[in-house]
């Protein structure tokens, strides 16, 4: 099964019905599209929960941290890795699959700036349940398809 990595990076955490509801709805593409989830923080702590539990799980994420805590060996073992940055009307979610650097990716100013060899997509907040799966399809696939190349 397709392993995903949500991380929640936004500064101001998850306060508004809109954000909540989108991580509701990116979690349940991610879960119907065959993936295993897993919420965490950067500094490698992770939670599982079905989406019922989303919000109270959610709501224990609150930042600034560190970034630089992010334990890239612990995100090594994931496909996919989904950041949510931002602050406010600014918030941007992108995802990648398999992360080349997570530390990297992580630490940065701007997730959008790094090159990791491999598509990185912006997600907007208000997609609708279809876009939202197509990505997740399509990464899906991407990952699926490194994992026969790599024998992983």
């Amino acid at each position: 099964m397709v392993s995903v990595f949500l991380a929640i990076l936004s500064s101001d955490g998850l306060e508004g019905d809109n954000f909540q509801d989108f991580i509701a709805r990116l979690y349940k593409a991610f879960q119907h599209g065959g993936c295993r989830i897993v919420l965490g923080t950067p500094n490698g702590v992770g939670m599982t929960g079905e989406a019922p539990e989303l919000p109270p799980l959610a709501n224990a994420f609150r930042f600034p941290v560190d970034l630089a805590e992010v334990d890239e060996r612990h995100l090594a073992h994931y496909d996919i890795v989904c950041v949510i940055q931002g602050e406010g009307e600014h918030k941007q979610i992108y995802c990648t699959p398999k992360v080349e650097n997570a530390a990297d990716l992580f630490g940065a100013p701007d997730v959008a700036e790094i090159n990791v060899g491999k598509a990185m997509r912006r997600v907007d907040a208000k997609a609708d349940e279809g876009s939202l799966m197509n990505m997740v399809q399509e990464f899906r696939e991407f990952a699926v398809a490194d994992r026969k190349k790599t024998g992983t």
